[in-house]
This record gives structure tokens, sequence and C-alpha cells, in this order.
């Protein structure tokens, strides 16, 4: 399976550069971290929904239309915003590279889970502070392929840290650290 492999990648001590700005970290409320661990939701609209639409290489839209923002997972934006400019900044690439490079990485994970049946598991927190649901795809394919993963691995997509959802952080930072390595996907592009 993908998480065999990302683990058996090994570790290289890869520094993961993201400045502050690009985080995203929220402070969770008092007494939320004393919810469990990690919540996986084993009933009905959540292990096998569709996949109807890609909104962006991060943002997936599920039947019944709710939005599920993919957990760990930062791609380039596609439309002009607030992040778009720190992202600009950040990184010295012009927005519009990164726009189309947004859209780049949104066709691939169009490409991966369009029109396809998903598990969504949630982690320690359901929703984002906008209300927007967050967490991991496994494809329901023979491989249950895990779509956050996949996005990395592929090279479509940063690292975000989404404490304190980040469960598979471990597993994300051993793809991102060999794919900035081998100049994969857009990396080919982030590293210029």
């Amino acid at each position: 399976s993908l998480i065999t492999l990302a683990l058996a990648i090994g570790s290289n001590g890869t520094e993961v550069i993201f400045s502050q700005e690009t985080q995203g970290t929220q402070v969770a409320p008092e007494g939320l971290e004393k919810e469990p661990a990690l919540k996986i939701f084993e009933t009905a609209p959540y292990d096998d929904i569709l996949v109807e639409e890609v909104i962006a290489g991060d943002t997936l839209e599920l039947g019944g239309g709710q939005i599920l923002k993919l957990i760990g997972v930062d791609t380039p934006e596609i439309k002009d915003n607030n992040k778009l400019g720190i992202d600009e900044r950040v990184s010295g690439i012009q927005k519009e590279v990164l726009q189309a490079m947004g859209k780049e990485a949104m066709n691939f994970t169009a490409g991966l889970v369009k029109g396809k049946s998903v598990k969504i598991e949630f982690d320690k927190k359901e929703k984002d502070f906008y209300g927007v649901l967050q967490g991991y795809a496994f494809l329901n394919d023979k491989d249950k392929t895990f779509v956050n993963a996949e996005i990395i691995k592929k090279g479509y997509a940063r690292l975000i840290d989404t404490a304190p959802n980040f469960k598979y952080k471990s597993v994300f930072e051993e793809l991102f650290a060999a794919i900035h390595e081998e100049s994969v996907g857009l990396w080919k592009q982030w590293q210029k």
C-alpha cells in the first residue's frame, strides 16, 4: 500500500520549508485538545461517497455538495486572493505562474478522484475554522489509494501544518522530502 511505501523511503532529516505565514496553524479553542486523538467515521455517508468535482488541487466537492479540504496538502491557488499573494512573496514565483501551477495540481487531483468513490477519514477536528470538512480521502479501489499522500508523492502539493489534525504527518514528511530532492511534479518549478 502507499502508506507502507512511504514509510519505507526512510528519513533523511530534510527540513520542510514553509514560513509561519503559509502554515495556517490555528490555535484550538480551550477544551478541544481533550478530544480523542482520532475520529474515524465508519458510517454511511463517509465510507462510500462520490467526488462530484475538484475545486482545487487540495479541495473536493463531495456528493450532496459538501466541501472537503484535504488535510496536510497545500496546492497553489487558482484564484487571485490573499493566500496567492503570500505564496508569491514566500516563493518568489509570480502569481500567474502560481495560478498555472494550481491548475496543473487541480487537473492531477481531478484525474485521480473526480467521479470516483472515496472513504473519508477524519482527525481530531472534523471541520476547520470556517466550518469546512477536513479529512483524509482514500479511493475505494483495490489498493485503497491514499489521496492526500498521492498528491504529495507526485509533487503537486507542499505540506501544510494542519495541527491539531495531522495523524499522518510522518508519512507526508517522508514523501515530501523524497519529492523535494527529486524535483518531481510542480517542484521542478517551485525550486527555480
